[in-house]
């Protein structure tokens, strides 16, 4: 087919003219389709604790229960005080939901006008914006439910739309807005502060890097000062993401996961292989992520901490191809690429995995529109002010109004709280675990539950103790 396109038919493909409108059309058709894939998601109780229900706990708490700190326990991501107004509303969990995909289609509109600016040809920033919508890392963010590093994707792309414009100091100020989305965004922001000297060569921006560093400096002081939990040291400890490359444990940090890291860099770079070697710096920090760490999470398609990465990549692939003269036959080869790409792995429905049972089960569409009764009556024994702790595949849609809800991790002080596990949960959900070890810790945790707890629930897989 590539073949017919490029070879048979030079001249239908050269007089393709694409109305720019159309990226309208396929936004709003995205965000449809994704708001109601979600939607269904979370009626039918199939998100996980880990992210969307810690995050959906988290802000109801910072809201109703008004514990600002709770907003900031963790993380440095002051971006989710924005929700507190919603949590005194029913609908709540679904703002959340509908913010994420539209930031994407947003982002997406965007792209394309960066697309259209510098290219001056409205057919191929209708290309791009397709191909922004087609790459599967596009869908895999949405998918997470909601995450407030999505919001890094919107200021980094409004950044780029004001630079594409030569408005130097709105783009500045656009992406410092990425430091309130999470300290991981610190040394981009850093970067990118360095990038505008170079691409200004304004004094003014020597002196912005040296601030934004001071600022980075502040924020993990504070982290350090507030947190325990994702601190520097707790990072760097012996059981962190990091603990292999602090030890010199190089094989395991090169070798452990080599075709995992292959195939994440593989999926990030094969569309793009043109890149503008200047832009792409932004992303050295997410790239040594990749590379170093040993977070399966880290360098996962279908997570959330590299999220920054897909609006740099588009936009140093659009300011590379512009100094090229087949530009339509890059951008159509480039489509092509990526539409087969979301064909064999992505969360749209016209990938595999929405049909199959086995690859990347859980974008399987009955994870979107199968219920999950067990669930329904497992809340019957519950009521919000109980001290709640789950495993990740346990989450029911309305877990995230009790006051104590924790995610399990060990069985250190038991007695008085409520642990609701599912059997099928298998899988660890990032974390250090390989998933022999975790499916070891289930159980000997639920043969330690039966000696020592009262059963109090036990139907299609989900086993409720009281301690």
């Amino acid at each position: 087919m590539v073949y017919i396109l490029y070879f048979n038919y030079k001249n239908f493909i050269n007089n393709i003219k694409l109305k720019f409108n159309i990226i309208y059309f396929i936004a709003f058709s995205y965000l449809i389709l994704l708001t109601f894939l979600k939607f269904s998601k979370y009626i039918n109780n199939n998100y996980d604790y880990f992210d969307f229900g810690f995050y959906l706990h988290k802000i109801f708490n910072c809201g109703i229960n008004n514990i600002d700190f709770e907003c900031n326990s963790g993380h440095f991501q002051p971006i989710i005080f924005l929700f507190k107004i919603f949590t005194f509303f029913d609908f709540f969990p679904f703002i959340l939901l509908l913010t994420s995909t539209l930031i994407i289609t947003v982002s997406g509109i965007l792209i394309s006008h960066i697309a259209l600016i510098l290219f001056k040809d409205s057919t191929l920033a209708v290309i791009i914006g397709l191909c922004f919508f087609l790459f599967p890392m596009t869908s895999f963010i949405d998918l997470l439910g909601f995450h407030p590093d999505i919001f890094a994707i919107l200021f980094c792309t409004l950044s780029f739309f004001f630079l594409s414009k030569n408005y130097i100091y709105l783009s500045f100020l656009a992406f410092s807005f990425v430091i309130f989305c999470g300290e991981q965004w610190l040394f981009s922001f850093i970067l990118f502060s360095l990038y505008l000297y170079y691409f200004s060569k304004k004094k003014l921006f020597l002196f912005l890097f040296f601030l934004s560093v001071l600022v980075s400096f502040l924020i993990f002081l504070y982290l350090s000062i507030i947190s325990s939990e994702h601190n520097i040291a707790s990072v760097l400890s012996d059981d962190g993401p990091y603990s292999s490359l602090i030890n010199f444990n190089l094989n395991r940090v090169l070798f452990e996961n080599f075709f995992k890291k292959l195939y994440f860099l593989f999926f990030l770079f094969f569309p793009f292989l043109l890149f503008h070697e200047y832009i792409i710096l932004i992303i050295i920090p997410d790239l040594a992520k990749i590379l170093l760490s040993t977070e399966l999470l880290h360098f996962m398609v279908d997570s959330h901490y590299t999220v920054i990465i897909l609006p740099v990549i588009f936009y140093s692939y659009i300011n590379k191809i512009k100094l090229l003269f087949n530009r339509f036959k890059i951008l159509t080869f480039t489509l092509f690429i990526c539409l087969g790409l979301s064909i064999s792995n992505s969360a749209l429905p016209i990938s595999i995995n929405f049909y199959s049972n086995y690859a990347a089960s859980n974008y399987n569409y009955k994870n979107y529109f199968s219920s999950r009764p067990a669930l329904y009556d497992v809340i019957l024994f519950l009521n919000v002010d109980d001290d709640l702790v789950i495993l990740n595949k346990s989450f029911h849609k309305d877990f995230y109004k009790f006051s104590k809800l924790k995610r399990f991790t060990n069985l250190d002080d038991y007695l008085g709280k409520y642990f609701l596990f599912n059997t099928s949960d298998h899988i660890s959900d990032g974390s250090t675990y390989s998933e022999k070890d975790f499916q070891d810790k289930i159980k000997n945790s639920l043969l330690f539950l039966h000696n020592n707890c009262e059963l109090k629930y036990n139907n299609d897989g989900f086993l409720l103790f009281k301690c």
